[in-house]
């Protein structure tokens, strides 16, 4: 409540202040029109409100300049992949990398359906998990390098080559 007081009094100010300085009948109308008060009451709160959001994010995106090499080894994502020489229906996909409840997880869609990794193991810029593809075990190994990804893939069936790049948001 104090801080709607607060603005209550600075709004006075500055509606004095503006009355000293250009006083005119029209602006005096309009300072006491109730309608035309709350609408330039809730434009100076929203105003305000928005400048410290904007701050905000600007302090959040600053911090991730101080630090860019947090930024390339941010694996976090959807990534679109090519799997060299693979069978057509696992040759392209997405791959989901999220982080929730400090823990990461895994998951690739194919033309056929979705596949949740198991044993994801996230260091630095390096992500590794396993997949279960039609009963066969499949270790994936890849390594981002800012909105590309790189890797292999290894099973009973033989090692592939993994490329692949971020999905950007639009």
């Amino acid at each position: 409540m104090s801080g709607l007081l607060d603005l209550k009094n600075e709004l006075d100010f500055l509606w004095k202040k503006k009355l000293i300085f250009s006083y005119n009948k029209t602006v005096y109308k309009m300072k006491n029109n109730s309608r035309y008060s709350k609408f330039l009451g809730l434009m100076i709160l929203l105003t305000s409100f928005s400048a410290l959001q904007a701050s905000e994010f600007v302090s959040v995106n600053l911090q991730s300049f101080n630090n860019p090499q947090e930024i390339v080894d941010n694996v976090d994502g959807v990534w679109k992949y090519t799997v060299e020489n693979a069978p057509p229906e696992y040759s392209t996909g997405l791959i989901s990398i999220f982080n929730e409840n400090d823990e990461y997880g895994v998951e690739v869609q194919l033309a056929g359906g979705a596949l949740k990794g198991s044993n994801v193991s996230v260091e630095g810029n390096k992500v590794s998990f396993d997949l279960s593809i039609e009963g066969t075990m499949v270790t994936v190994k890849l390594v981002a390098d800012g909105d590309t990804i790189s890797g292999s893939s290894s099973s009973s069936q033989g090692s592939y080559s993994i490329q692949g790049n971020r999905v950007k948001p639009q």
